[in-house]
């Protein structure tokens, strides 16, 4: 497995991702292992996913896994950042997203908090992202990030670690708080 936990099968399983077939988004997808694993283990049902992953590397052994999920997909070689938008002639730009998904990924950006941001423009007004991040440091300071940009009522240790996920609506209906260290 390649890091399911319970957070993940409860997000799947709490919007009903388990029943109906939802489009996915997957920044920094790797090789596709988690996306696989959704699926096989958790019983995420997909109609389709696009998964954004710049290396070459991951993209060969990537396009093997989204072949085996036998569902529609893309793969987009882009760097995900502030800028990033889907091609007009993409099928992913004519979409909007259930579920977006940051797997281990947020550890390469310089501004993780403006990628999960950013990412909300992608994203259904119900639709939920997931990030997952392990490690310290990095959790931490990952942590203590996003907190200190964010309105507490919706990123902290009390709502996330209940709720471990955010709807657009929710990120965008309400200002950013700024650090007074800023």
């Amino acid at each position: 497995s390649s890091g399911i936990n319970a957070e993940s099968q409860s997000v799947i399983t709490d919007n009903k991702f388990n029943i109906r077939p939802i489009h996915m988004l997957s920044v920094g997808a790797g090789t596709g292992g988690f996306e696989v694993d959704l699926v096989g283990e958790l019983g995420l049902k997909l109609d389709y996913i696009c998964a954004i992953e710049p290396s070459h590397d991951h993209g060969v052994v990537l396009e093997t896994a989204l072949r085996s999920l036998d569902v529609e997909y893309d793969i987009n070689r882009s760097f995900f950042s502030k800028d990033f938008a889907f091609s007009e002639e993409s099928k992913a730009a004519k979409r909007s997203f259930d579920l977006i998904l940051f797997s281990h990924s947020l550890y390469g950006f310089d501004d993780p908090d403006g990628a999960v941001a950013h990412a909300t423009n992608f994203l259904k007004l119900t639709g939920k992202i997931l990030v997952l991040h392990q490690g310290a440091p990095g959790s931490a300071n990952l942590f203590t990030y996003l907190t200190s940009k964010s309105d507490p009522n919706i990123f902290s240790a009390r709502k996330t670690f209940v709720d471990h996920s955010l709807t657009a609506e929710t990120i965008i209906s309400r200002p950013k708080m700024r650090s007074t260290n800023e």
